[in-house]
């Protein structure tokens, strides 16, 4: 918004508002504080930037604001149910209940609060008290779709398919355009086994909303279940695309990955599962499965086995990768004192298993040394993308994860980071001669002392 002098606090409000409806969060920031600037007590500028920056998933900064504008008006209900959903966010739903119930204190017809305090009773398994929110919200705004899906969420989880599936009707019928509603009913159709109506609804959000994780991985589920292996795995990648830490999906297509043979690639999946979620209870006993039923010959390498015993904790399924290894005629006694040393590594240096192969592979020494030596190579000065395009190539890793290690090296040996090196580098601001001379030593010694490979 264009400053003049007469305009107030309350123009760079509305300004502010009209942004955020329009889905732009920062501008909507920016004249939520031009408005305190100009009112600092202004409660309601605190709570609608805190909702702007909840939007772009800043929760602290948004808690602060909602605390500030709680501390200028303590009667606020709608700071207190807006407070509850970033606490929400963060996975404290106490604390979320607690706002709630303060704002529905305050305000006995807050139906976003009842809405809200539902969702988080249905994630602590309270569906009857989820339900009973649910209720108290349509009671409040009959026309209110989001209640209608939440609910219908709430009496799938009870095993009552056909009013989850009114309620996902009466929520489509409401707001025709709500993928997660398509999504729902899919889930609750896939449930009675009726896998062509589920897969169209999956279609359907889809449709409405091409990034929308939870339909590819349900459409996947139908599709491994139709005995569409391949397919199942397409949406399976998609899922993983669009969230990289979906643990759901890597066991899903680790199950796909099972019925087609290729136990390799099911055992990888299923160990990236437990690696996302440690308690993912269908993962491990998917793996452990997987693992006892192994026979020679299997599609299976020293690399696969090794990987997930640096990754688990657990003995058993440790006893079944060694047991598997066997069959496979691997060395155990190497694979298990190799597995020991990469693990040492993935946790000194905090970085994941590739990375860590290709540091015990080559040697501290190698890594540290490769940077100078490429750099007198060419003459004294290497700019640092042509660096670690060479040095990712030496080492066999990808330039990101190449530039991960030298960051773990660094941040270990000289408590500091590879990038302003390489800016000195570049620059030509320093001798690589004197720099091998003068730190290579004794930070070599120094991270000696520290671990023994």
């Amino acid at each position: 918004m264009t400053t003049n002098r007469s305009t107030t606090a309350k123009d760079f409000f509305i300004s502010g508002v009209a942004y955020y409806a329009q889905g732009k969060h920062q501008e909507a920031i920016a004249d939520y504080n031009k408005a305190l600037e100009l009112d600092p007590k202004y409660a309601s500028a605190y709570n609608n930037r805190g909702n702007a920056y909840k939007a772009q998933g800043k929760h602290q900064a948004a808690i602060a604001d909602y605390n500030k504008a709680l501390e200028l008006d303590p009667k606020y209900a709608s700071a207190y149910n807006n407070r509850g959903n970033a606490y929400y966010d963060q996975g404290k739903h106490q604390e979320a209940i607690a706002d709630y119930n303060k704002a529905l204190e305050l305000d006995p017809k807050h139906v976003y609060a009842y809405n809200g305090r539902g969702i988080a009773y249905y994630d602590q398994g309270k569906h009857q008290e989820a339900i009973a929110d649910y209720n108290k919200a349509l009671e409040l705004d009959p026309k209110y779709a989001s209640a209608y899906n939440n609910r219908g969420n709430a009496y799938k989880a009870q095993g009552k398919h056909q009013a989850a599936i009114a309620d996902y009707n009466k929520a489509l019928e409401l707001d025709p355009k709500y993928a997660s509603a398509y999504n729902n009913r899919g889930n609750a159709y896939y449930d009675q086994g009726k896998h062509q109506e589920a897969i169209a609804d999956y279609n359907k959000a889809l449709e409405l909303d091409p990034k929308h994780v939870y339909a590819y991985n349900g459409r996947g589920i139908a599709y491994y279940d139709q005995g569409k292996h391949q397919e199942a795995i397409a949406d399976y990648n998609k899922a993983l695309e669009l969230d990289p830490k979906y643990a759901s999906a890597y066991n899903n297509r680790g199950n796909a990955y099972k019925a087609q043979g290729k136990h390799q690639a099911a055992i990888a999946d299923y160990n990236k599962a437990l690696e996302l979620d440690p308690k993912y209870v269908y993962a491990y006993n998917n793996l452990k499965i997987l693992l006892s039923n192994i026979k020679p010959g299997h599609d299976l390498s020293q690399k696969n086995i090794l990987q997930f015993m640096v990754s688990t904790e657990d003995q058993e399924l440790r006893t079944l990768l060694l047991e598997a290894a066997k069959k496979n005629k691997f060395d155990v006694d190497v694979l298990d004192k190799k597995a020991t040393k990469l693990k040492n590594i993935k946790k000194e240096y905090e970085i994941d298993f590739n990375q860590s192969q290709s540091l015990e592979i080559r040697g501290v020494r190698e890594w540290v040394l490769q940077g100078p030596q490429l750099t007198i190579a060419k003459g004294g000065v290497l700019p640092s993308e042509i660096f670690f395009h060479i040095t990712s190539f030496v080492v066999g890793l990808s330039q990101d994860d190449t530039k991960k290690v030298f960051d773990a090296i660094n941040k270990k040996l000289f408590m500091g980071s590879v990038t302003g090196i390489l800016d000195n580098c570049k620059l030509g601001l320093f001798s690589p001669e004197k720099y091998l001379e003068e730190h290579h030593h004794q930070a070599e010694d120094r991270y000696r002392n520290r671990i023994t490979f």
